[in-house]
C-alpha cells in the first residue's frame, strides 16, 4: 500500500464520520471559527466566515 492510497483510506474515513456526525462537525468549524477570529482580534472575520460556510456547504452535499 502506498502513500497514496493511505492518504485516500484517510479521507475516506473522515468523509464517513462527517457524514454521520454532522453535528459535532459544524460545532468543531464554529469553534475554530471562533477561535481565529479571537486569537486575530477579528482582522480575517470576513474569510473565517466565508470559510466556515464553505465547509458546512460541502459537508450538507
Amino acid at each position: 500500500m502506498g502513500f497514496a492510497d493511505s492518504i485516500k483510506g484517510l479521507v475516506g474515513k473522515a468523509k464517513g464520520y462527517a457524514q454521520q456526525n454532522p453535528d459535532k462537525i459544524d460545532q468543531a468549524v464554529d469553534k475554530v471559527g471562533d477561535t481565529v477570529d479571537e486569537k486575530t482580534g477579528g482582522k480575517y472575520a470576513d474569510k473565517v466566515d466565508k470559510a466556515q460556510d464553505t465547509i458546512k456547504g460541502k459537508m450538507s452535499e
